[in-house]
């Protein structure tokens, strides 16, 4: 399953690389089900860029930035973007 999930994502960026319009982005984050939902993103990426599953990440997800990164909004108000990768996110 998550081969299969890892295809269809890796398909997705690739195929929204090359379609980087305003239209494109709005229709993406048109489409965000978990927006405002709290959630634990538990594998995040060391400031290296190498996953780090230790690194886990609790917050509310606020949307999506102009690079498809997805905003997160952690407990003391500051706000980080997950990136790439495998990411796994479980609603609490």
């Amino acid at each position: 399953l998550s081969l299969l999930c890892a295809t269809v994502a890796n398909a997705l960026a690739d195929a929204l690389h090359g379609d980087r319009t305003e239209a494109t982005l709005a229709c993406y984050r048109s489409r965000l089900m978990l927006v405002g939902e709290r959630v634990v993103c538990s594998r995040n990426f060391a400031p290296d860029g190498t996953p780090d599953p230790s690194r886990s990440v609790e917050g509310r997800i606020m949307g999506v930035d102009d690079d498809y990164g997805l905003l997160l909004r952690l407990d003391d108000a500051t706000q980080t973007v997950l990136r790439g990768g495998e990411i796994s996110l479980t609603v609490l």
